[in-house]
This record gives structure tokens, sequence and C-alpha cells, in this order.
């Protein structure tokens, strides 16, 4: 069985083709004294009075207002149909003088009808069916009105219906393809009434056959589909604006929960503060869940993803309160950050997702898990489009992991980056805490900060302890370390930065040992040791070994008669030796590998262009002297002349 709307395409099918039919069965009909081209000069366009020569030699063989308006006024007299019939416009009836007096039809002027289903509706799709556009198809307006009475009823449930009987009137009373003008109306449906050169399909200027139709389809179809989607809009707007307050509501109270918590927090009340987070947090949760029922701007949940972000920011914040700095941080609590995160990643919750990733190894590296922490940062992905504080936040956690793993060129890199990304109008204290992990990084790294770095503005007093620092260990002094590191051990501790600071009394060491290297060439393991503070000779002995092996001076431990002593190597000049050339040598084999690299990553696959272009030319059926390219052709002949002689 043909679903209604295969048979409905099949059913219009039909009608077009015995349009078609219907032209060769009155074509004997339509014979004329004169015919078309025998009309004007061939090769020049018809004139006003080539058309009118024509039009009083086409001969009226049937009448409109006898077998198609009766037809019509019977189909809106059957309720049953459920169809209204409209008068969409006039057309004057263009007749010729020799017509005037032989039929009482000849003044009246064409009515055009429409015919639409009645329960129109935007929810069903719409077919538009035409007939009698070329007056002699006879077939397709009495097809069009025999689907009418029999099956427009029963598509109307599925489909919008509109149906134009007959298009042209005035060539269907005289069997022509052409109106009164002389003119196809199947090739004027032009929206704008003009010609349009270089368009197939739509060559002539709008007709009045044509104009009348298309103001209708404008207009009355138009219209039907604006009422129905103003009634739609005006219940949509009733249904926003109360998901709109609905959704507000959720927001507001939202935040006002986050103002509470920082105020409690700002006035060190942390018990009532720490109550009130965790509800504000189950509360927004919830206003979560109802909000992700609806798609709506204001009143989806993308609008309380910063408010919950905040919220869990300000529970990190009460329980590193001094009041609550003492106490440990439940296990039940780390495996609800971590749920709250998953929960975050599922939803695409950014905000949230970041936040609580950076609480979480915040809060490992107060705890001194380290491992922990960077298991959780290599299992873990940072939202690339988190916000810039956040992204900062988890730079420097991840640089200070990394500087306590000993990986001092990762951390120097986070570090550098944070700091390049910090905002430099506020979060002074965040700069500062940042700059001086750096500073400690870079001295590890056996690199000095430049000068300037201590003196920025704003950071003067507080990296003070740490230009002391730098200073002791670019003199190589370590008594001076010792004192310094011992009167600011307070303030280091509470920087965070004392354990990395006590790793640097081996650069110190290794700052003095090229001191002293420099100045002397030969010198006691005694003196060495007292002059770095060493125990005594056997641990001066063991510091110079350790840094004669990792490439710090080059020297040698000689023990004698005379006593042990370090004996420093002769400077030898390094452009006398083959070092230059060699390096430059590796920087020229570098350049031409990276070249040739280049190159052959841009040649297309081997002997590829042969084959295309024996096919281009037909030469594949060729012999295999012909794969041969030029080079190798040249190869061969000169093996013969060096055969010859």
């Amino acid at each position: 069985m043909l679903s209604a709307s295969s048979y409905l395409i099949a059913l219009i099918a039909t009608i077009s083709m015995t349009a078609a039919t219907g032209f060769s069965s009155v074509a004997s009909e339509s014979a004329n004294s004169y015919h078309p081209s025998t009309i004007g000069t061939p090769g020049k366009p018809w004139g006003v009075e080539e058309v009118n020569l024509w039009r009083k030699t086409r001969v009226k063989q049937r009448c409109y207002f006898e077998d198609i308006v009766p037809q019509i006024e019977a189909l809106r007299q059957e309720p049953s149909l459920a169809l209204d019939v409209i008068q969409y416009g006039t057309l004057d009836n263009n007749h010729s003088e020799t017509e005037s007096e032989s039929s009482g039809d000849q003044n009246k002027s064409f009515p055009l009808f429409a015919i639409m289903t009645k329960d129109w509706s935007n929810s069903k799709p719409n077919v538009f069916i035409t007939g009698g556009v070329h007056g002699y198809e006879t077939s397709g307006v009495e097809g069009a009105l025999l689907f009418l009475r029999s099956k427009a009823r029963q598509y109307s449930e599925h489909f919008n219906i509109l149906v134009i009987p007959c298009v042209s009137p005035w060539g269907y009373e005289r069997i022509q393809r052409w109106n009164a003008k002389g003119v196809d109306p199947n090739r004027s449906f032009n929206p704008e009434g003009e010609i349009v050169e270089g368009r197939s399909f739509n060559p002539e200027a709008a007709t009045e056959e044509s104009a009348a139709l298309i103001r209708f389809m404008e207009y009355e179809i138009g219209k039907k589909g604006d009422d129905e989607a103003d009634a739609d809009a005006d219940a949509d707007a009733k249904e926003e604006k109360i998901v709109y307050v609905s959704g507000a509501v959720r927001e507001v109270e939202s935040y006002l929960l986050s103002l509470a918590v920082r105020l409690l927090w700002r006035q060190n009340d942390t018990s009532r503060a720490s109550d009130l987070v965790v509800k504000a947090i189950g509360i927004t949760t919830q206003h979560m869940k109802e909000a992700s029922k609806t798609t709506y701007g204001i009143g989806s949940a993308n609008g309380l993803y910063p408010l919950l972000a905040r919220l869990y920011r300000y529970q990190s914040l009460v329980m590193e309160s001094p009041a609550k700095r003492e106490e440990a941080v439940p296990v039940l609590e780390r495996g609800d950050l971590v749920g709250a995160h998953r929960m975050a990643v599922v939803r695409r919750d950014v905000d949230t997702q970041a936040t609580l990733l950076n609480i979480m190894l915040r809060d490992l590296l107060q705890a001194n898990q380290v491992e922990q922490a960077q298991k959780l940062l290599a299992n873990s992905t940072f939202p690339t489009t988190a916000s810039n504080n956040q992204l900062c936040r988890h730079l420097y956690y991840s640089g200070r992991i990394q500087a306590l793993r000993l990986e001092y060129t990762s951390a120097f890199s986070k570090l550098s980056q944070c700091l390049r990304k910090a905002p430099t109008n506020t979060a002074l204290g965040f700069r500062i805490c940042v700059q001086r992990l750096l500073i400690v990084v870079q001295l590890l790294m056996g690199e000095i900060p430049e000068r300037s770095v201590f003196l920025s503005d704003g950071m003067k007093n507080a990296l003070e302890p740490y230009l002391q620092i730098t200073q002791a260990v670019r003199r190589g002094d370590l008594a001076v370390f010792h004192s310094t590191v011992k009167e600011h051990i307070a303030r280091l501790q509470a920087d965070g930065t004392h354990t990395l600071i006590s790793r640097l009394a081996h650069s110190v060491v290794k700052a003095g040992l090229r001191r002293l290297h420099t100045s002397y060439s030969r010198i006691s393991l005694e003196d060495i040791a007292l002059r770095l503070g060493l125990a005594n000779a056997t641990s001066a002995e063991f510091v110079v070994s350790k840094a004669v092996r990792d490439g710090v001076i080059d020297a040698t431990i000689i023990h004698d008669e005379k006593g042990s002593y370090v004996q420093s190597h002769d400077l030898v000049n390094v452009y006398a030796t083959t070092e230059p050339m060699e390096a430059f040598h590796r920087r020229i084999a570098y350049c031409l590998t990276t070249h040739n690299d280049a190159v052959r990553s841009m040649r297309y696959p081997p002997d590829e262009y042969k084959k295309q272009l024996e096919a281009s030319r037909g030469m594949r059926n060729r012999g295999r002297d012909d794969d041969k390219t030029d080079e190798e052709k040249a190869q061969e002949l000169e093996d013969e002349m060096d055969d010859d002689y």
C-alpha cells in the first residue's frame, strides 16, 4: 500500500503526464487560419501590431464560465470536502473584435480561483498544485478538480494543500499555450516583475496571471504562517517568562549564598562559614539538576557553573583559615572533591573542573604529598577554555610540584609562563609568590637572576631575603648563606621555599670552588675547607672530587709528601684546538639534514608521475625502455661509448 505522500506525488505526476497527452488530443481543434510562424518578420521580435494580429485569429472553442466555474462553486458548496474557495484576482478578457458581438461572456473579466484545505497548519508540509498554466493542457485542469473532489480530504490530514485549477482562463478557452498578450505564463513567474538576463528558468517579465498568483502566495499563505507563528510566539513568550524568572531566582540565590560565605570568612567566623558553604554547595547542585531540564539561556545550568566553582573556592579558603589550619582534611571530603570533579567533567563544567583540580593540587601540596600530587597532575587534563586566573594557579602548582621533584627545567618553564600570564595591575601577592619560587628554581639550575627582578614595584621588601641568598650563592660564601637562611628561616618556611633553599648549599659550594679555581692554580685541601666553611680536609676532598667529576672545575687532586692539594690545569686556548671546527661541523650537518628532510618530504611518490604521463598519452603498452629517465638513458649511452673505445 502506498503512503499518503507517495500516492500524492504519483497523482501529481499523473496530472502532469495527462496534461501533455491532452495537448495532442486537441491539437487539431486549435488549428487557426494564421499560424504564428506566418506573422511578423523572421528573426525580429513581435511588436504590438503582430500580437494584435495574432490575437484576432485566435478562436474561442470552449467557455471557462460554463466548464470550470460551476465545478469550483460546487466545491465551495460541499462542506464534507472542508475546502476554502478564494478568488485571488481577476483577469481582463482580451477578446478579438470579431468575437465581441458573438458571445455574451466576452465582456466579463475572468475570476481567478484558489482552493485551500481548511485545516492549514505550519506543522504540516505544503503541497502546491496548478492546472491550466498552458491553455491547451485540458487534462491538467480536469485532473486538479478531480483530485479536489476525490482525494484532497484524505491527504489534508497530512498536508496543507493549495490548488489553482486554471491559471490562464483566456488560453483555456482558445486552447492556446500563450496568454492574450502572446506570452508564455509558465516562463513569467518572476517575483520581482522584471526580466533577469541569463536566468534560463525565468526569462520573461511577470504577466497578469503570474503576478496575481505571486501576490496571493505572498499574502495569503504568509498570513496563515504568521498568524500561527504569532500564536506560538505568544505561548513561548509566556513559558519563557516563567522559565526566565525561575532561572534568575536560582542564580540570585546561589550568588547571595556565596556573598554570605565570603562575609563570614572575612570575619573569621569559620565554623558558621564552613556549615553555610556546605549547604550552599548542596543547594546550588540541586538548582543545577532542576535547570538541566531546560535549554533556555538564563534558565539553564550554564549560569550556575561559575557560582558553584566560587563556592568550592570559598570552601577551600575556609578550611585553610587559621582556625582550621591545624585540622586534617577528612578523607571523605577529598572523595567528595573527586566526585564533584568527575561530575563537572561529565556535564562539561569548565569553571568547576579547573577550580576543583587546583584545590586538590593545593591540598596535596600543603599536606606534603608530592608524589600523589604528581599522579593527579599526570592523570588529569586541565580544560583549555578555563579562565586565565585558574590557568595561572594551575601553572604555579605544576611548577612547584616539578621543582620539589628535582625537575627544575620544567618547573622554570611553568613558572615563567605563569608570571607572564598573571595580571599586572592586580594579584600582587600571587605574583610575589610566583617570583619567589622562580628565583629559587633559577638558583637551583645554576643561574643567577637579574638584579632588576628584586627591585620590581611592590616586591622589594618581600624579596629582600631572596636577594641576600642570591648574593651569597653568587659569591660562593657558604657561611654567609647559612647565616642568611638561619636569619630568615621563619619567613622561608612560611613561604614554602625552605626545603628548596636548603638544596642550594651544594650550589654555593660549587660557586666557591669556581672562584678558588680561578684565583689559585694550586691550593691545599685545608685552605679549601677553611674558605668554604667545611668541617675538615676530608670533606673538602669529597666536594672537590665531585666537582671535578661533574665538570665544575678542571683540576687534579694530588697527594705527596708535601701534603694534599688541588692543582688547576692550565687554561688552553680553545681556538688552538679542533673544538671550534667540530662545533661548526655539527651545525653544518644539522642544517644539511634539515634541508634534505624538507626536500624529501615535498617529493611526490617515486615514479608516480610516469604512470600519469603514460595514461595521458596512451603509452601503457610501450616497452620497458620508455620507462627510463633521461639520466638513465644518458648513462647507458656513455657506457656504450666507453666500451667502444
